[in-house]
């Protein structure tokens, strides 16, 4: 009777292994799947911005709506040919503003086909505009989120950049702001 209770513990104490085992080995591969997912997102999306560029079709888009569901996305309008276009797109984070500007890249067949660049603003020619410094306080592969102050308030902006490695967290860059709203600005370096 003894022999057979620990046949039965050794049995329990190898199932419980066994599970621990199985579940440290599929935990691994989660994190490889995201880690995977995550690079050919990167991939992809470069892919897709340089095949719109390689077009050199382009125009520049007024955000006319911001919301999120299911992620941050903006409408914008713009206009092709004398033709007005509305699009809707994903933005890389909820911190695009109505009224902002951003180069919209389009394809000559279908206009409606965009590829927003969030990391192309623009101010208008008409825009009044000034020159403050600002500081990175977040950087990966995709984006920059800075800080700064205007007259005593403090802003913080996140802009899309296309080249890692050009900022460095917690160093000094130039920004633009627009004067009648000094939240919308850009690092202009």
């Amino acid at each position: 009777m003894k022999e057979s209770y620990n046949k039965e513990n050794f049995s329990r104490g190898q199932s419980i292994l066994i599970f621990s085992i199985a579940l440290a080995i599929g935990g691994i591969l989660i994190v490889i799947i995201f880690f995977l997912f995550g690079k050919f997102a990167v991939f992809y999306g470069t892919s897709v911005r340089n095949s719109f560029k390689a077009e050199n079709n382009f125009t520049i888009g007024n955000v006319v709506d911001v919301g999120s569901y299911k992620g941050s996305y903006a409408i914008f309008e713009y206009v092709v040919e004398n033709v007005k276009y509305e699009g809707r797109y994903n933005t890389p984070a909820s911190d695009v503003e109505i009224g902002e500007h951003y180069i919209i890249y389009y394809r000559k067949k279908d206009p409606n086909d965009i590829y927003v660049d969030f990391s192309e603003k623009v101010f208008l020619p008409n825009d009044s505009t000034l020159i403050n410094l600002a500081k990175v306080i977040y950087v990966d592969d995709a984006k920059v989120r800075y800080q700064y102050k205007i007259n005593g308030m403090r802003y913080f902006r996140f802009q899309r950049i296309e080249s890692k490695g050009r900022y460095k967290l917690d160093s000094t860059y130039r920004i633009e702001y627009l004067i009648a709203n000094p939240k919308n600005s850009k690092i202009v370096e």
